[in-house]
């Protein structure tokens, strides 16, 4: 994981749920950080970090992930409740891209390669029991020039962070597969994408297996989470019987549209 240091203050607050900040940081770039409450262990930042890391094994175009060092000039001014010690965790703003919706998901050009993307991004929310990508909030952004779907924000992994019980299966409502964009990119052979990727799942998955200990030593003891809990939820994720169910979800998901 690499580790950053932001320089100057906070240059924006995002008006979303969790009111990610914009900072300049040390290595030239624009970051979009997101931080630890006060008194509270960062359980969300973990599934953030563990998204990031996953999603680039999976080869989904997504921002890149920092850990920023805290630093209280960065502060000033800002007005939001936040621990003064522990890193942030910053997605490396992209330029060139804009937010996906159900109003503007006509813009994404319709092609094998966005369904192949659509799919891949798909198969792994469910793999990761991801709430928070539907058809009300994408988590998508769009690069035109490139044509790729860029994957962003992943706390809501482990059917939104539940560490105590067992993982359970996406529905279709909780999935991207109930959107307009879906529906307008099946049309571009859903079937021949499905046949080609189960091999490719399970050798993804094995590469991911093989990050767990990065991830873990990544986790900033300042978080204040446990990790033996993390370790086991992660472990959930590789069983036999999560990675089949993962698979046939999908393809009786995209059967109902």
């Amino acid at each position: 994981m690499n580790l950053v240091t932001a320089s100057g203050e906070v240059l924006k607050i995002y008006q979303t749920g969790d009111r990610p900040i914009l900072v300049l940081c040390s290595d030239g770039y624009h970051y979009i950080c997101k931080y630890k409450q006060p008194g509270a262990a960062a359980y969300k930042l973990v599934s953030e970090l563990v998204g990031g890391v996953f999603a680039k094994v999976w080869g989904l175009a997504t921002p890149t992930t920092s850990l920023i060092v805290n630093d209280p000039i960065i502060w000033d001014d800002a007005g939001i409740s936040h621990d003064p010690v522990a890193p942030l965790l910053g997605s490396r703003k992209m330029e060139d891209v804009f937010d996906l919706g159900e109003f503007n998901c006509n813009q994404v050009e319709v092609s094998w390669r966005t369904l192949s993307q659509f799919l891949r991004i798909a198969l792994f929310d469910l793999w990761l029991a991801n709430e928070d990508r539907t058809c009300n909030n994408y988590n998508l952004l769009y690069d035109i020039k490139d044509d790729k779907l860029v994957s962003i924000d992943y706390g809501g992994i482990f059917n939104s962070g539940i560490l105590n019980s067992p993982l359970y299966q996406l529905d279709f409502a909780d999935s991207i597969i109930s959107s307009d964009l879906f529906c307008r990119l099946k049309a571009a052979d859903t079937q021949r994408v499905l046949s080609g990727m189960h091999i490719a799942y399970l050798s993804i998955l094995s590469k991911c297996k093989k990050t767990v200990p990065v991830i873990l030593d990544s986790i900033p003891q300042e978080w204040e989470v446990d990790k033996t809990a993390i370790e086991r939820k992660l472990q959930e994720l590789f069983s036999v019987e999560w990675i089949n169910e993962t698979l046939s979800n999908l393809k009786e998901l995209v059967e109902i549209v």
